[in-house]
């Protein structure tokens, strides 16, 4: 029960995701070890956390493209404003 609410918590809360998966991996192998058949709330965990875990990448990769964009307008903000700025002092 606890791998399916870190599941679902993992898509409100992105970091709960791959602690829902590790859990669920981790009990699906003891579970393999004893010869027993796996919960269906752990499975159904582990389905979710792999999806909020995913989701998690998606918003990071998002979020590094986002400060990228952010970085190159910034820089070529302060190169133009310096190139500007030497051609106002050249033409005085």
């Amino acid at each position: 029960m606890t791998i399916l609410l870190l599941g679902i918590f993992g898509f409100m809360f992105p970091p709960l995701g791959p602690v829902a998966v590790v859990m669920a991996h981790r009990y699906m192998a003891r579970c393999r070890a004893q010869g027993v058949r796996p919960d269906q709330n752990a499975v159904a965990g582990q389905v979710c956390g792999i999806i909020a875990t995913v989701l998690l990448c998606v918003f990071v990769a998002m979020f590094l493209v986002w400060i990228a964009f952010f970085l190159l307008f910034f820089v070529l903000w302060v190169v133009s404003f310096f190139l500007i700025m030497l051609g106002a002092l050249a033409g005085v």
